[in-house]
């Protein structure tokens, strides 16, 4: 679908109205050493997808994980509704431990190689940078298990990259669960956790960090 829409966005150029889609078309046009960067038709497909699912699967994600930790501690939703502008707060200590992707793979480029830790890994080697592994190194984090507002350096983590690969739509993303978890605490006097035969289950995926359900039991506050 994607690959007839983009070829259709690009006979019918003059009628395209998103920037970001005119961008995408324009680099396609471009020579391979202009200076203002080129793309492939593939590659331009290609964002277009990761665009799509990245913020559908990313979003969803962290909403299901930040519902079920606000089930898990009574004493944090009472605190929230006291206090609804320390939901941001809340919402990072959530991305970093239960970050909506595991990880990805990345690809050494260098020439030369680099080395990680004494490890030496020469070009052209595959390697899955565990972004859920990083927001509990111990090594950088105090307590890395405990879930805690308080954190100085709590927007440190990994969960939307980090540099040039960073998310572009992680401020988006941001707004989205805030907006759920404000409506949510405003609404309800309690939340918990609904009838489940044990724990709590996760899609079963190297990449993707997400509930399979979440059954809930809501005490709706009165008007």
């Amino acid at each position: 679908w994607i690959q007839k829409q983009f070829a259709s966005w690009m006979k019918k150029e003059d009628e395209v109205q998103s920037l970001f889609l005119k961008e995408l078309i324009n680099a396609t046009k471009r020579d391979k050493d202009d200076p203002n960067g080129h793309l492939t038709i593939r590659e331009a497909e290609s964002i277009i997808v990761q665009i799509l699912l990245a913020g559908n699967d990313s979003s969803a994600s962290t909403m299901g994980s930040a519902v079920a930790e606000l089930a898990r501690k009574p004493d944090m939703q009472i605190f929230l509704r006291e206090n609804p502008d320390r939901i941001p707060d809340f919402i990072e200590e959530v991305l970093r431990l239960e970050s909506p992707f595991n990880g990805h793979f990345r690809k050494v480029k260098k020439e030369e190689g680099i080395t990680l830790h004494g490890q030496h890994l020469p070009k052209g080697t595959r390697v899955m940078l565990l972004w859920g592994s990083g927001n509990r190194d111990e090594g950088y984090w105090k307590n890395p298990e405990e879930f805690s507002i308080e954190r100085e350096n709590r927007r440190s983590h990994l969960s939307f990259g980090s540099g040039i690969h960073s998310c572009l739509g992680q401020k988006l993303a941001r707004l989205e669960v805030k907006v759920v978890l404000e409506e949510l605490l405003k609404r309800t006097q309690n939340i918990e956790i609904g009838q489940t035969s044990g724990k709590l289950k996760y899609l079963n995926s190297t990449f993707v960090r997400s509930l399979e359900k979440l059954p809930l039991r809501l005490s709706i506050k009165q008007k």
